[in-house]
């Protein structure tokens, strides 16, 4: 397992594409951090009732939906190939005759793939955090209220790691059709989730890969403590030009309440997980 994790990682971390993935990374954090004012906004919130994204607590909130939508669909375009790469170079026929422990195999790749993803994510999270400290000076700053957003995202980039090994062990899904397959699937999984005017379903909590259902309970929840009225509009990525940005009420959003649900949810995504490397072994 340690020698198929180390093989995998060195890899693909040497390859150019992981570098200019991590370097768009750190650049998109300037983008996902919202603005109060600006042609585009990376999240608005009731805008007639509250002034937009005048405090730092609306940071983590904004990057971790953004990043719960592309970081599953980075890590699915650019970990498909841990088995390819052996297949091309010949390795994987030299395995095939003789015996191994084809479920060390595959969870030394799937190691690799979640160490990986996880690199991608202490990226976002750095300069996030960085990008808050220097914009907002500390007005608003929780580290507990800023650390959960991202650490909702963990179930699901042990999901995707997971994910995409075990399609790349089905004939039918190996190669560019698998990729775009399995982006498909993700992208589908998170609109199911992305509606704030609806309660999800048990499968659709458990699947929960981007966090959507976690940080929109948390906003309902401040809107509802601030004002004491609904949420009514949420847009991520939205454009100033659409609507008129007249409210003046602080909005700030407290630390995320998980329940016992939703911890059961991310634990059972997290064995789903492990149990599609043993299908894949």
């Amino acid at each position: 397992m340690k020698a198929s994790f180390q093989a995998t990682f060195r890899e693909k971390s040497r390859h150019m594409s992981f570098v200019a993935l991590c370097i768009g990374l750190l650049f998109s954090v300037v983008l996902m951090i919202p603005n109060g004012s600006g042609v585009m906004r990376a999240i608005i919130i009731n805008p007639a009732t509250y002034a937009q994204a005048n405090n730092a607590s609306w940071s983590a909130i904004s990057v971790a939906f953004m990043m719960g939508f592309f970081l599953p669909l980075i890590g699915a375009a650019f970990l498909r190939n841990a088995i390819r790469l052996d297949r091309d170079n010949g390795t994987m026929t030299l395995f095939l005759t003789s015996r191994f422990a084809r479920f060390k195999y595959t969870a030394g790749k799937f190691f690799s793939n979640l160490c990986l993803m996880l690199i991608f994510w202490g990226i976002v999270l750095t300069f996030s955090l960085i990008g808050t400290l220097v914009k907002y000076q500390g007005n608003g700053f929780n580290l507990v209220q800023f650390f959960l957003p991202f650490l909702i995202l963990l179930p699901g980039i042990i999901f995707v790691s997971a994910l995409t090994l075990v399609t790349e062990t089905l004939p039918g899904l190996r190669g560019r059709i698998g990729t775009a397959a399995v982006i498909i699937f993700l992208v589908l999984l998170y609109t199911s989730d992305a509606n704030f005017q609806q309660a999800p379903s048990p499968i659709q909590h458990i699947f929960n890969v981007s966090g959507t259902d976690y940080l929109i309970t948390n906003i309902k929840q401040a809107v509802m403590q601030s004002s004491g009225h609904q949420l009514t509009l949420l847009k991520i990525i939205g454009a100033s030009t659409s609507t008129q940005y007249t409210g003046h009420q602080n909005l700030v959003f407290s630390p995320l309440r998980l329940t016992e649900t939703d911890l059961l949810a991310m634990g059972t995504l997290i064995l789903i997980s492990c149990g599609l490397v043993y299908v894949a072994g």
